[in-house]
């Protein structure tokens, strides 16, 4: 096809993580170390991003016992003593084109910014929808063995 223009979409998700944590009952908890973790577990294990890439800002520092994410998780800011969603603004502006990127955040008002600098907004309900939970490992070899068993066993107990 001449003339036309075929761009392939690979989105960056950038997380808005207390807003996305304090927001959804299954990461809300009571000490925010928990919910930087669950977050991240779920963003690991059940990858909403699919393989794309993502980066994870949170408010503050990152505590006392803070470790470092597990390899294939998402890049983790902490904004220190700025906000996280100046940090995400910066982030956005970094981007060479915006409207690759997506911002997972309920706060309107970095919503208005976000859509004003062209790039995408996603709930964080929407976000977490968006998941695919691990698929269950299923012995084949234990069902196959099994069924072999009954098949011989009703075999034998014919004769």
């Amino acid at each position: 096809m001449t003339g036309s223009s075929h761009q392939f979409f690979m989105p960056y998700f950038i997380i808005d993580g207390y807003n996305v944590t304090r927001g959804i009952d299954r990461f809300s908890r009571r000490k925010s170390q928990e919910e930087r973790q669950g977050l991240l577990d779920f963003l690991l294990r059940e990858r909403p991003q699919g393989n794309n890439r993502i980066t994870v800002v949170f408010d503050g520092g990152p505590g006392r016992n803070y470790g470092e994410p597990p390899a294939g998780g998402p890049r983790v800011i902490f904004s220190e003593d700025s906000s996280a969603d100046d940090w995400i603004k910066r982030l956005v502006d970094h981007e060479s084109n915006p409207r690759d990127v997506v911002v997972v955040t309920a706060d309107k008002t970095l919503g208005r910014w976000v859509r004003g600098a062209k790039a995408r907004i996603l709930s964080p309900l929407e976000f977490v929808a968006q998941a695919k939970p691990p698929a269950k490992k299923i012995s084949v070899e234990k069902e196959f063995d099994e069924s072999v068993t009954e098949e011989l066993r009703s075999i034998w107990l014919k004769k």
